[in-house]
């Protein structure tokens, strides 16, 4: 970082302290005037946390080598040295003030990592007998108090994937299931906390991903499928949510990297609709086809969630309403449109309107992509608006009963498409610069 940059983000830092600017602009401003060296900070903090990977393994080689040998007290003795020694240079780092990212991640990841070993590694020495569940419910409950203590995003990643792990095998086993949450919620006091110093760190960008890529999944195991095809309108909501928390939280951020939640309600939206264009998503949903039998509180759980997500749509959206360009409209309203479709297959099974609706609606934006991105002299955003209308044209080629010959001829069409359009514009561009 220049000595400029430097000057200039103590000064935000003083004004944030001295109350001339709120935290959401000073929050602005250092997304505006990022810190340089990101990606050495990241490889550094890489190296760290691999330093304390390869550590630990050739801790345990050493010792697997003779390990039946070792009497019980000296097993137990190894198992907990590298628990006890990270723990000793966690307070070494406090008293030393040693605050660097890299110091934080990697004896974090080695304090993470050397719970679980002490865990195993005891179990099995006093043939302590338990289940998978448990022992990873036992270290994410020993392992969440690091990640607050090292304010470590890795540890935080970890802690994520884990919870993750702990419940997807879990899926079926209601309500033990739904731990999934307080879990993987446990996390976001860090993230909000980090990111009001700064949000845009290499760490906080892998650990929104983290988050982002969890939900989807954490959504699917949690739910009790009561009602069939409600996961349309919960997953349309959790998409619209995602786009406009990126666009309220993090419209600076410096690249595309950082705004994981903006490309996977983007990119969710697109899927979503591609799916919902075929019949077999629309059949045999509604109240007409609810599964009885299930406690009271069974019966709302799914449609809680789907309440909860749409109204932190609804919430997000007023927020940002002022920030929409035209495309964002699409994914930001997408969970209106899976209300109306939803509504009109299972209530008035008008399936085929709804199948229509949804390649409509794929068409339309696709065109407005292109359309935004010839505006704005986006060639990405162009080929993505073409790549949408190609993939929508071609799935309906492949649904219809046409020949090979048929199919080859609109291939060929599609491509010359494409590279006549990348062509055109591309000059265009340059000619514009």
């Amino acid at each position: 970082m220049t000595s400029k940059q430097e000057w200039l983000r103590r000064e935000i830092d003083a004004w944030e302290r001295e109350s001339l600017i709120t935290e959401q602009v000073a929050s602005t401003l250092r997304g505006r005037y990022p810190q340089e060296g990101g990606s050495r900070r990241a490889a550094m903090i890489g190296l760290a946390a691999l330093g304390a990977l390869l550590a630990g393994g050739g801790i345990i080689l050493l010792l697997a080598h003779n390990w039946a040998d070792l009497p019980r007290g000296l097993r137990v003795a190894f198992a907990l040295t590298p628990l006890i020694s990270a723990q000793l240079l966690a307070l070494f780092g406090a008293l030393a003030e040693r605050s660097g990212a890299g110091w934080r991640e990697g004896v974090g990841v080695f304090w993470t990592l050397s719970i679980g070993a002490a865990i195993a590694v005891v179990s099995q020495i006093y043939h302590i007998s338990g289940s998978f569940d448990a022992f990873m419910l036992t270290w994410l409950i020993l392992a969440l108090p690091v990640i607050y203590l090292m304010r470590s995003s890795l540890v935080a990643v970890l802690f994520t994937i884990g919870a993750l792990a702990w419940a997807c095998p879990l899926y079926d086993t209601w309500p033990r299931v739904l731990g999934y949450w307080p879990l993987t919620l446990a996390v976001v006091p860090m993230l909000i906390q980090r990111s009001r110093r700064n949000v845009f760190t290499p760490g906080l960008a892998l650990l929104r991903w983290t988050l982002t890529l969890s939900l989807f999944i954490g959504i699917g195991i949690t739910m009790e499928r009561l009602l069939p095809g409600l996961w349309i309108v919960v997953y349309a909501a959790l998409c619209s949510v995602l786009f406009l928390t990126d666009l309220y939280f993090l419209r600076n951020a410096p690249s595309l990297w950082h705004r994981p939640m903006r490309i996977a309600g983007f990119v969710g939206c697109i899927v979503l609709s591609l799916i919902l264009t075929y019949r077999w998503g629309w059949e045999d949903i509604g109240w007409r086809h609810w599964h009885h039998g299930y406690s009271a509180i069974e019966q709302i759980i799914d449609i809680a969630i789907a309440l909860m997500l749409m109204g932190v749509a609804v919430v997000f959206g007023v927020l940002t309403r002022k920030q929409w360009r035209v495309a964002d409209l699409f994914p930001a309203c997408f969970f209106l449109l899976a209300i109306v479709a939803y509504a009109l297959a299972s209530y008035f099974d008008h399936r085929q309107f709804v199948q229509l609706l949804y390649n409509a609606f794929v068409f339309v934006f696709g065109v407005v992509l292109l359309a935004s991105g010839a505006r704005d002299q986006s060639l990405g955003r162009v080929n993505i608006g073409m790549l949408l209308l190609a993939t929508v044209i071609v799935l309906r080629f492949f649904d219809a009963d046409l020949s090979i010959v048929l199919r080859a001829v609109v291939f060929i069409v599609l491509g010359a498409a494409f590279l006549s359009v990348n062509t055109v514009f591309s000059q265009k561009f340059r000619r514009a610069l």
